[in-house]
């Protein structure tokens, strides 16, 4: 009962999100113009070192079927599992095949539209190397390793998106084509704030896009009150 309210609550926000979304591209496209221009100096040429290397790794051995499409369908399919469970679902199935692909089941409802994109807008990879440099400490290495892991993140989103996507056919084009953009920026401008500047500079982004987000509303808010007082 309470994953079926939890369901109709974040699906009631699923057109609000994509309009906040697309409201928000210009504002994430200049802020991550921003920080990728920061990360342009000697400081963090380890950054675009491991980049470029992933980059050239994938496309001489990476990009084969063989060798480059279980991990991220691993990745993908764990980003459903991991959203499922935080909005209560019970997985009671998973499978990832090296060439046919991957498959989560879960029950407690049909589930949520964050439940089936999140796969394309969610970091989880590079999550996951942050989290282990918690524990295993990367010192002059780390720009290095979160560059490889971006690259990843660019590569693994890149190959996803197209409109045959299962998953995009199932919440509807219009939608994936008005919020994924801006999410996925989101999330990208997260994860270069985190690089410069650590946690404090992640917060910091995330802190100026939810103020600008607020400056939005409250224009749209006072539109709809003029429009009513016209009336």
């Amino acid at each position: 009962m309470v994953t079926l309210w939890i369901d109709r609550c974040i699906n009631i926000f699923k057109w609000p999100a994509a309009i906040l979304s697309l409201a928000n591209l210009s504002f994430l496209v200049l802020k991550n113009a921003e920080l990728v221009l920061q990360t342009l100096n000697n400081n963090h040429q380890n950054f675009w070192i491991g980049l470029l290397v992933y980059l050239i790794v994938w496309r001489f051995f990476l990009a084969s079927r063989l060798f480059g499409s279980w991990f991220p369908t691993f990745i993908h399919e764990c980003i459903h599992v991991l959203f499922a469970v935080l909005t209560l679902h019970r997985v009671v199935g998973f499978s990832v095949s090296w060439n046919k692909g991957g498959h989560v089941q879960y029950v407690g409802g049909d589930g949520n539209w964050l439940i089936l994109i999140a796969p394309y807008f969610f970091p989880l990879a590079t999550l996951m190397a942050i989290a282990l440099e918690t524990t295993f400490p990367l010192g002059d290495k780390r720009s290095l390793v979160l560059g490889a892991c971006i690259g990843f993140e660019v590569v693994y989103v890149w190959r996803q998106i197209h409109p045959k996507q299962s998953d995009f056919q199932m919440v509807g084009l219009p939608f994936v084509w008005m919020f994924l953009p801006g999410a996925i920026l989101f999330g990208y401008g997260l994860l270069l704030s985190y690089l410069l500047l650590g946690s404090e500079g992640a917060i910091g982004f995330a802190s100026s896009v939810l103020a600008h987000t607020n400056v939005l509303i409250e224009m749209a808010y006072a539109f709809l009150q003029q429009g009513i007082q016209t009336l």
